[in-house]
């Protein structure tokens, strides 16, 4: 593996974050300023990329009064910057989750050690779809057609997949996890051992401990790897930002029945280390055949 140690050594990357943070801390609301000074006394990073349950994971920790999560997606400068540009280009404001991140990047050395991290994988196509279409309003094509009734129109739909498999950026996973979670935390991802009996993995250094889950597990051994890891009495997790119960919920249901991902990306995706590290042989032929269609 290479050093990812860099990124947050780096002091000139990390003192311009922390004046982009600094200088827009100023003009972000007030409850958002609160809820993170309120969560640095006992804070527990749900640092997660998008789309793999971390919604449903902070909502379940919202009770707990020992910890105070803070959800956020992205702390690299790599894709913190990538994310900034995607929305300034569709003309609309950052999301909540990045101004948080930056706040929290401004607050680095005053977060405890170790400070508990909780993330997620998915079966990597799963979650790119869904992420896909999380933004698909926010994308240009999606600009040129009427989403009430786009269901309808199967060339459309066909249209929309093959520019899904021609553009995005299919390796999202690992590479979420090479600048987060190596980059930033430290963490070799492929060097954890998934506890299949206690449902999921765990590692730890110096500034983090850290807890990785399964989107895939049942919500109750999700929750009971939560409770050990935050030594709480009880967290309940749901589902939350389902993309099926959006506005667009018809197109997204009728991408998904008419789907089909070439083999070449099933065999980069699924070949990986981060993907094999969490998911066995039978899995993720599992997970072949949900996205080669025809079986």
């Amino acid at each position: 593996m290479p050093d990812y140690s860099i990124t947050i050594a780096n002091q000139p990357q990390l003192d311009r974050l922390r004046l982009r943070a600094g200088g827009r801390g100023r003009t972000l609301e007030t409850e958002i300023k609160q809820t993170v000074v309120k969560s640095l006394r006992d804070p527990v990073l749900v640092w997660q990329v998008g789309k793999v349950a971390s919604t449903a994971i902070k909502q379940a920790l919202a009770g707990a009064d020992d910890w105070m999560p803070v959800q956020i997606h992205h702390l690299s400068e790599h894709y913190m910057t990538a994310i900034r540009g995607f929305y300034e280009r569709a003309g609309k404001p950052a999301p909540i989750h990045l101004n948080l991140s930056e706040m929290v990047l401004e607050m680095w050395d005053r977060l405890p050690r170790p400070t508990p991290l909780i993330s997620a994988v998915r079966d990597p196509v799963a979650r790119n779809v869904s992420a896909y279409f999380e933004v698909f309003e926010d994308r240009p094509v999606a600009r040129q057609i009427d989403l009430e009734t786009a269901h309808e129109d199967d060339a459309l739909v066909d249209d929309i997949v093959k520019k899904f498999v021609d553009e995005y950026e299919h390796m999202m996973l690992p590479k979420w996890f090479e600048h987060e979670l190596a980059g930033v935390a430290g963490f070799d991802i492929t060097a954890l051992e998934f506890d299949r009996e206690q449902a999921c993995a765990t590692a730890d250094n110096e500034r983090f401990r850290l807890i990785v889950i399964r989107a895939e597990d049942d919500d109750a051994r999700k929750a009971a790897a939560i409770q050990r890891f935050l030594d709480v009495p009880q967290v309940t997790v749901g589902r939350a930002n389902v993309g099926g119960q959006k506005d667009y919920s018809k197109f997204y249901r009728r991408v998904l029945e008419r789907i089909t991902i070439p083999e070449r990306v099933l065999d980069e995706v699924y070949g990986h280390p981060v993907c094999q590290a969490f998911y066995d042989d039978a899995e993720i032929e599992a997970f072949r055949r949900r996205w080669r269609g025809g079986d």
